[in-house]
């Protein structure tokens, strides 16, 4: 399962940052692309595991 993401691009003075709109509140960040993903998947997975321990739901993924 994949959720989509908005990324905003980086530069010399600044980092990627990330959005998961499934996931309101959420953003993450990286030095690089390639980072700036892993840490969305890892904050992800992180949201999804914590949501379970709580008895919540995990966001379905968007189909539009």
């Amino acid at each position: 399962m994949f959720y989509p993401i908005a990324i905003k691009a980086g530069g010399n003075e600044h980092a990627y940052s990330v959005t998961v709109p499934e996931f309101p509140g959420g953003l993450s960040a990286g030095e690089t692309l390639d980072e700036a993903i892993t840490n969305t998947k890892q904050a992800v997975i992180g949201h999804s595991e914590f949501s379970v321990v709580c008895g919540n739901d995990i966001p379905a993924v968007s189909t539009s």
